[in-house]
């Protein structure tokens, strides 16, 4: 009787594996997105759960179920997601600015840098209580949260390149190239 049980327990452990799939389960319940890229330089997301993913093609949206695509005057590195004024700001290759949403729900883009400035590739963008920053290398660009109005902006030398910026609640610094630290 023992031998048959352990014949029986045998044959059901065999047939289990048998059965078994190998590889990873196939999901189908989403489909992917044409503009999608395979290297995202920027994610961040927005005030109502939205995923937004900065790629060399524009800004996608994912909201759980659809993508969307934003389309940008230039290549998008960085994102932020400002809460004061319920704004998402994107650091471009010489450009930055804002998406805004409209009536219908769409996404536009709204530049802040100017057509004919000059600002390089924007890498970061920091918030204060009333200013916002866009960084970069050659650049770095004050606006007032408000008004949108650029107050002030910091160009490096040809040889002084800005290798960093740190936000304090008091303060901001930034490190020039063979200079040091600047407040």
């Amino acid at each position: 009787m023992k031998k048959a049980f352990i014949l029986i327990l045998l044959l059901y452990v065999n047939a289990l594996s048998i059965l078994s799939q190998e590889g990873a389960v196939p999901l189908t319940n989403f489909q992917e997105s044409r503009e999608i890229e395979d290297q995202s330089w920027s994610i961040c997301q927005n005030g109502d759960g939205v995923m937004m993913f900065a790629n060399r093609r524009g800004v996608m949206t994912f909201d759980g179920q659809a993508w969307d695509f934003i389309r940008m005057p230039a290549v998008p590195y960085s994102l932020f997601y400002c809460r004061t004024n319920n704004r998402i700001y994107a650091g471009c290759d010489n450009n930055y600015g804002y998406l805004e949403k409209d009536q219908k729900g769409f996404y536009s883009y709204k530049t802040l840098s100017g057509d004919t400035a000059s600002v390089g590739l924007i890498t970061r963008i920091n918030v204060t209580d009333s200013t916002i920053w866009f960084y970069g290398e050659t650049s770095i660009s004050r606006h007032n949260l408000k008004t949108n109005q650029l107050e002030k902006r910091f160009v490096s030398g040809d040889s002084d390149g800005f290798t960093g910026m740190i936000v304090t609640p008091k303060n901001i610094f930034i490190n020039v190239m063979s200079k040091g630290l600047f407040r």
